[in-house]
């Protein structure tokens, strides 16, 4: 699975909010792997990291220089915890958006990759949860 932060024009399909932000949960972006060069994070059970990201990011009107990635499938621009536990939203996640948001296990299997793809204008910042496991515990 992956995420990417600058996306490629929508097609008409796409839904966006007041701030612009668009939703297309079919849109035409496809699977892309890591690179061989790009290390995993190596994140444990329940697991976080923050990762700097290439460049400021405008989230709802505050320019964010990093972001937190969690083992449980989601990411925040401000350190947090994700449950592993799905409920119901809004809930209080700790997580700004959800791309898994389950009990995954990282150190079981797999790994979550950060990297950029891309350059210049066409850059784009990706997520991505490669092989991860759910957890057995």
């Amino acid at each position: 699975m992956l995420l990417v932060f600058f996306l490629p024009p929508t097609p008409a399909s796409a839904q966006s909010n007041a701030f612009g932000y668009l939703f297309d949960a079919g849109g035409p972006l496809g699977h892309v792997s890591p690179p061989a060069t790009v290390s995993g994070l190596g994140l444990a059970n329940d697991g976080q990291a923050t990762v700097a990201l290439p460049w400021g990011f405008d989230w709802y009107g505050i320019t964010y220089n990093a972001v937190t990635v969690y083992a449980n499938g989601g990411f925040s621009f401000t350190p947090g915890f994700l449950a592993a536990t799905s409920t119901c939203l809004p809930a209080p996640t700790g997580a700004d958006v959800l791309v898994y948001w389950d009990d995954l296990d990282p150190s079981s299997g797999g790994d979550v990759y950060t990297w950029v793809d891309g350059s210049g204008a066409a850059a784009r910042f990706i997520i991505s949860w490669e092989g991860v496991p759910h957890s057995q515990g």
